[in-house]
């Protein structure tokens, strides 16, 4: 089993669509017929697992499909133990390739390939897509953590999407391009969808004006797909993830209070450190919260200084969830906390 891992919006789906279909170019290259073939004998791509699952009787409709896709047949299913009997007995010991894309619950795979090691024979190959590795837990694995794109590679992807060319324009439309790409933070989704905006515009005044719009406003799309992740925690851990945006990432207001370098990376420690024992005097559980927030990709952790870091577009989103709330419960911005004790007085 491979497991292709990351945050919403970093291209999971894809990459795993382009593995899927050149591993079947490979196939048909190689083989006449299926039955005279060393690759694979059948093959099936389950789209949107966990929004599928949600649905009455989603569950079912996708081993319904793995079943029509591999068998070529239509199967009368009863329900979900049955579904898998028939998938145990019938394709148990084929050589398949199956993926399943955007899975979000262990029990999604136990019922579609099988708990641990599996049903389908040792030279099957299975990739599931996910935004939390966990649901691997105890099954033999291959993990693929897809990570942001570098300026390089976020450039030339933006500049597909907005000059239908691997480069910006050499003209002004250059270093604004630059501009833009760097508040993406190298997320494709973010990629994709800034070159679309950008790609009507066809004046300086217009591609101003629409960066600003894209630093003043959070993307929604963006962040509807980010906050999936968010969603799925208990509120305990929302609480300790919201926290962390407001309170333990991003520093801008300490340059001046901590010049050097060093004291600002000892700040954030201690900073974390309070906070963790301030989330266990809340019972908030914070060491479970904080693996489980890794897990999400989320947060991560500084390998040399042990402090949080977060990704800007996470960071953002956060941040966003705590502004629309009816009751002000955060404060990041030092004016904003000012003007907030003026008001108490």
């Amino acid at each position: 089993m491979v497991g292709i891992c990351g945050i919403g919006g970093i291209g999971k789906t894809t990459l795993a669509k382009a593995v899927y279909n050149r591993l079947l170019k490979q196939h048909n290259e190689n083989c006449s017929s299926f039955e005279n073939c060393s690759s694979f004998e059948k093959c099936s791509f389950l789209a949107n697992v966990r929004e599928v699952s949600k649905e009455k009787s989603g569950i079912v409709r996708l081993q319904e499909q793995l079943l029509r896709d591999v068998l070529r047949l239509e199967m009368q299913i009863n329900d979900k133990d049955d579904s898998i009997t028939k998938i145990r007995n019938r394709i148990g010991d084929m050589k398949v390739l199956v993926v399943l894309d955007d899975v979000d619950h262990k029990d999604q795979l136990d019922a579609l390939v099988g708990s641990q090691s599996g049903w389908f024979s040792g030279e099957s190959i299975t990739i599931v897509t996910c935004r939390d590795e966990s649901i691997f837990k105890g099954r033999q694995k291959v993990i693929y953590m897809v990570l942001e794109l570098d300026p390089a590679q976020s450039l030339k992807l933006f500049s597909q999407h907005a000059f239908k060319q691997p480069e910006p324009k050499s003209d002004w439309r250059g270093e604004l391009s630059k501009k833009v790409v760097s508040i993406a933070g190298g997320i494709p989704l973010c990629l994709h969808i800034f070159g679309s905006l950008f790609s009507d515009i066809k004046s300086i005044e217009g591609w101003e004006s629409k960066l600003e719009q894209l630093k003043r406003d959070q993307n929604e799309e963006v962040h509807v797909r980010l906050k999936i992740s968010y969603d799925s925690l208990d509120t305990k851990k929302q609480r300790i993830f919201l926290d962390i945006t407001c309170f333990l990432i991003g520093w801008e207001d300490w340059e001046q209070a901590y010049p050097g370098e060093l004291e600002r990376w000892e700040a954030r420690k201690e900073k974390k450190e309070y906070a963790m024992l301030m989330w266990e005097g809340s019972r908030l559980y914070p060491t479970d919260a904080i693996e489980e927030l890794q897990r999400k990709f989320l947060i991560s952790i500084n390998d040399e200084h042990g402090t949080f870091e977060m990704h800007d577009q996470i960071l953002d989103m956060g941040r966003n969830i705590v502004k629309q709330e009816p009751v002000a419960t955060r404060f990041w911005k030092n004016n904003e906390t000012s003007q907030m004790l003026q008001r108490t007085k």
